[in-house]
Parts: C-alpha cells; structure tokens; sequence
C-alpha cells in the first residue's frame, strides 16, 4: 500500500478498521528534500520491480516492457529531460525491436485470445489496444473474497490478463486526436477511420460474444468503446466543419466521457481500489483523453 499522501492516508484507515491496523507510516509517502551531491554519488541506479501475484509467464512481457525501458531512460537521462510525447514516440520504435530480438508480449496477448474466443480472435485484439486492466490489485479478486470468508481460484486468463497495461495503439491515438484538437486538419481523416473500425468492431465482438462466453463481460466495455467512438466522431467532423457540437451532442459527449473517466478513477489510487466498485470485466478505456481532447476543441469550433 505504499504511494498514499498523508491525506489519502486518513481518509483510508477510516475505510475499515483492517485497514487502520495494517497502513502504517512506513507506507505512507512523505515530501523529503532533494538529495545532497554526496547523497547522489551514492546512487547506484534504479530497478523495476513487479508484483508477481497477479503477472503469469505468458503476461509478464506485456507488464514490463516497454515500461521498464521508459524507466531506464529516466534514471540514465538529465532531470531537464520531459518530453512525455517524444517518449511514447520512441517507445513505439522500442517496442519494434524488442519484438525483434523476441519481445513475446504481442503473440502472447495473441494467443490469449485465441484461447478465449478460438477462430474469432480479430474483434478480440481491436478491443484488447483499447483497454488496459484496472490498476493497484484491483483485478485480483482473491484479497476481497477471503476478506468474505471465502477461497477462490483466479485464472487470469481473462480479457483484463491480454489487455496492455500501457497500450501504444491508444497512446498513437492520443497523439493524433491531440494534433487535430490543435489544428492539423489532415489527422481528420485517420481518425475518422479509427472511429469507424471501432464502431464497426463492437458488432463483431457482439456476434462472437453469443457463441464465446469468455466475452461476455467484455461487452459494456466494446459498447463503451463504440460510444466514444460515435462521439469522437460528431466531434472530428465538427472540427473539420468549424462548427461547435450542439448543445444536444455536447451533453451526449460529456456524459459519455465522464462516465468512461469515473471508471478509471475507481482503480486510480491503492488501498481505495478495494472498497471502489471497479468497471466491467475489469477493463478501463485507454483512449477516453483522445476523445476528451476532441471534444474540448469541438466545443470551441
């Protein structure tokens, strides 16, 4: 439970008394002053570590990498150096010769939902560049039912265990929703594309959902997905139109949005995750600032 500022440390030990008896102030974060020049001679490096009770072997390409390579650079680079789009930038090309060398976390996340949903995996892996897994041991259900009195066996072998913690796909989008909102009219239509093959997925994720009971939980999150997309949508072709959404279409947004927000939220700090209601199948989406961006610009069209 480390990473808790003292305020967010009262308000958890009044969530359950276990909960007060176990947090103590050895794992609440405090502000400590800069290290001395002596004290930074002393530092040998960095590491990244992993918590393995919820990672098996097929996941733990996908949960380290390419975090661990985004770490390495911040130990190894110049305080000055904050460029997060530059990063994700790199990171992607990374990723590429990572898998080069034999980086498995695609044709792990592959075979996952080949196992999931056999010969109907395509809609799976759309959906899956999406998502990522709810966040601080939200997704282990093991802690909350023993808290219960009962014992569970998890697989993790579900569509939140396939799911990037950090998906490059989302970031692209991200990055691209980002420029049309500043102005680059010819993002316009790429992204276009990407709302529609989103639009478009929910219905085949649907149809394999009936014969694929594996997917089943995963449909608030693909419908969800295909709101967005509808919504980014209205808000890229007014955009391109220079004319702001209506007030109807605005609402519609917003609310979409703050729904998909307050999802990931529920997730978004330790020790809370554990009284949160967390979204379905344990999945958040990962494209929702994209959209945000959109239609802020879209607004002021």
């Amino acid at each position: 439970m480390p990473g808790l500022t003292p305020t967010e440390a009262v308000a958890a030990r009044k969530l359950h008394p276990l909960v007060a008896t176990i947090l103590t102030d050895a794992m609440v974060a405090k502000p400590l002053p800069p290290l001395t020049p002596d004290q930074q001679a002393l530092v040998l490096g960095g590491e990244a570590p992993i918590w393995s009770e919820i990672v098996t072997d097929e996941m733990l390409d996908s949960r380290l990498w390419p975090r661990a390579g985004a770490l390495a650079e911040r130990f190894w680079s110049p305080a000055t150096v904050r460029d997060p789009d530059d990063m994700y930038r790199r990171l992607a090309v990374l990723q590429d010769r990572l898998r080069l060398l034999g980086l498995n976390d695609y044709a792990n996340r592959a075979r996952m939902a080949s196992r999931l949903v056999p010969g109907a995996s395509d809609p799976v892996l759309v959906l899956l560049d999406l998502v990522g897994p709810v966040r601080h041991f939200a997704h282990d259900h093991r802690p909350p039912a023993a808290a219960r009195g009962r014992k569970i066996v998890q697989e993790f072998n579900a569509l939140a265990d396939a799911a990037p913690v950090d998906s490059l796909v989302a970031r692209s989008f991200i990055a691209r929703a980002t420029r049309l909102a500043e102005g680059d009219r010819a993002m316009a239509s790429v992204l276009r594309a990407d709302f529609k093959l989103w639009i478009a997925n929910h219905g085949r994720f649907t149809v394999a959902a009936k014969t694929h009971t594996a997917l089943q939980s995963g449909l608030p999150a693909s419908a969800e997905i295909a709101e967005l997309a509808a919504v980014g949508l209205l808000a890229t072709e007014a955009i391109e139109a220079s004319q702001p959404l209506s007030a109807e279409a605005a609402v519609r947004a917003l609310a979409v949005l703050e729904r998909a927000e307050a999802a990931e939220k529920a997730s978004e700090r330790p020790v809370f995750t554990l009284f949160n209601r967390q979204p379905p199948a344990d999945l958040i989406l990962m494209v929702t600032p994209g959209v945000r961006r959109l239609v802020a610009a879209a607004q002021r069209s």
